[in-house]
């Protein structure tokens, strides 16, 4: 189970259509909802108070305070250590923990580019993404990290960034792939085969997917409609698009999960 945590929800009322509601209180009673009924608990921090995508990886609102990139790596390794801390307490240890969401372009306002650009800030990226690992070794030695990005229609991109990571203590490539934007299967199919001559000894996670019944996106850049349909009051289409997904995953040794 993937669970979303945010630092202090805009919209903490959990009647808010949003769903931006996961404050550490509701992430702690989920998780030992999750590790009661024996199931796996995947921590995913978003830092920050609401969606951190790759458009949107906004500052806390209570980190207005750290400028530098220095001050962010600190506050992530505290705030990191401390949530991880009250989760063990309360009988809710992760399994798997997301340091970031969808980064391909930094987090925290630290921004990067996953393609050589003169802007960028790795060593500050590198900074907090190392903290936050730190902190996650130092309280649950047996939870795998995963880094988690959404190039996967962008195989030189995804290439690119996690060799910028290479030095970096983590477990687990995670990738978002929605074929409306990454494009057909063939694309992620190049991913993953880079991915596996190039990182061997890392696993990769779908972390999210997903495919429409009936409502299109209508932020969409390619349609797949010809392909997997999408109609009202059949699910054909969706059915089809998971079971080709789960077939083109299981080509792939390293692949060992996948989130809808």
């Amino acid at each position: 189970f993937r669970v979303r945590s945010f630092v202090n929800p805009k919209e903490p009322d959990t009647k808010n259509v949003s769903g931006v509601v996961q404050d550490l209180n509701y992430v702690t009673t989920l998780g030992k909802r999750i590790k009661d009924a024996g199931g796996r608990f995947m921590l995913d921090f978003h830092y920050s108070d609401t969606w951190a995508d790759p458009s949107h990886q906004e500052l806390p609102s209570a980190w207005k305070d750290c400028t530098t990139s220095a001050q962010k790596a600190e506050r992530v390794y505290t705030y990191t250590k401390e949530q991880l801390q009250h989760l063990v307490a309360a009988g809710a240890t992760p399994d798997f923990v997301q340091v970031g969401n969808e980064i391909s372009y930094g987090m925290v306002g630290i921004s990067v580019k996953p393609y050589e650009h003169s802007g960028d800030d790795w060593a500050g990226l590198l900074d907090v993404l190392a903290k936050g690992c730190k902190a996650v070794r130092e309280v649950c030695p047996q939870a795998k990290i995963i880094i988690h990005t959404e190039r996967s229609g962008k195989p030189d991109d995804t290439e690119f960034y996690y060799k910028k990571l290479q030095d970096l203590d983590y477990d687990i490539i995670g990738l978002s792939y929605y074929p409306f934007y990454h494009g057909v299967l063939q694309n992620l199919r190049t991913t993953l085969t880079r991915l596996y001559s190039v990182f061997p000894g890392k696993d990769v996670h779908i972390v999210e997917t997903a495919y429409p019944i009936q409502w299109w996106p209508e932020d969409a850049t390619i349609d797949t409609r010809s392909t997997w349909p999408v109609k009202e009051g059949s699910c054909d289409g969706q059915y089809k698009y998971t079971t080709d997904l789960i077939g083109l995953l299981k080509d792939f040794k390293n692949v060992k999960g996948l989130m809808w």
